[in-house]
């Protein structure tokens, strides 16, 4: 069981299981809600900190995972009510998202696009908020009918960095994010059709550096410059085999 500072107990149960990762397990709350629970070995850095916490629950983007609350053990509670610890972040109550079998090298570019302005503005929101952001990828990403959102903020952390920075580590962050989604599609098709598509893995990732060189130190935006090179072609996968 599990603890909040409104001294409201959560409790899961093994019946509500649903999926487990490195640091912990997700389990099914109702229709609408998820509890994430981490293993007692996980160290605090692989887990949701609470002053990070404060700050993204206050942000309100259809593409970042909405977290409610979040609990502690009872033995870490005990331990923060003396002053000897702050609050650690044994598990939290997050917005369950319905996940689709999207393919955003493949799809009309329209989803893509539209969730990359969403994510772009997401991410100077959190640099703005002196928010560095940790882990991003295809594994910790849901596409719903709407929406990419990522739903593991758990390597998100206070930034030591300068503003300017942190800014532009965010940025390349998200832009090493969108390549992998492409690249990711590719591997899974490998492994599924026996094919060899390193020509057009490594032509996604110059594309990216040339993208990133372009964006980096400038007020460009990024979906922006995705929209124009995609703007005669109706999928990135059209796009990036047009020479194959």
């Amino acid at each position: 069981m599990y603890i909040n500072k409104s001294l409201r107990i959560l409790s899961v149960k093994e019946k509500d299981f649903m999926s487990s990762g490195s640091c912990g397990k997700v389990y099914s709350k109702s229709d609408e809600q998820i509890i994430k629970t981490y293993f007692k070995e996980t160290v605090d850095l692989y887990k949701l900190n609470d002053d990070v916490f404060s700050i993204i629950k206050d942000i309100k983007s259809p593409n970042l995972i909405e977290i409610y609350d979040v609990y502690t053990s009872f033995i870490h509670y005990y331990k923060y009510l003396r002053g000897k610890t702050e609050f650690k972040v044994d598990a939290y109550a997050a917005k369950y998202y319905q996940g689709t079998e999207k393919n955003v090298l493949r799809d009309s570019k329209e989803y893509l696009l539209e969730n990359m302005y969403g994510l772009e503005q997401l991410v100077h929101e959190l640099s703005n908020s002196a928010i560095l952001v940790g882990d991003l990828s295809r594994e910790n990403t849901i596409f719903t009918e709407s929406n990419m959102v990522i739903v593991d903020p758990d390597l998100f952390s206070h930034s030591v960095l300068s503003f300017k920075e942190n800014q532009e580590e965010n940025i390349i962050a998200y832009l090493d994010y969108i390549a992998f989604l492409f690249i990711d599609e590719l591997i899974k098709e490998e492994k599924k059709y026996n094919r060899d598509y390193s020509k057009l893995k490594k032509q996604i990732f110059l594309e990216s550096i040339r993208i990133r060189k372009k964006i980096i130190g400038s007020d460009k935006s990024i979906v922006d410059g995705f929209s124009k090179v995609l703007r005669f072609h109706r999928s990135p996968m059209e796009f990036f085999s047009k020479g194959e």
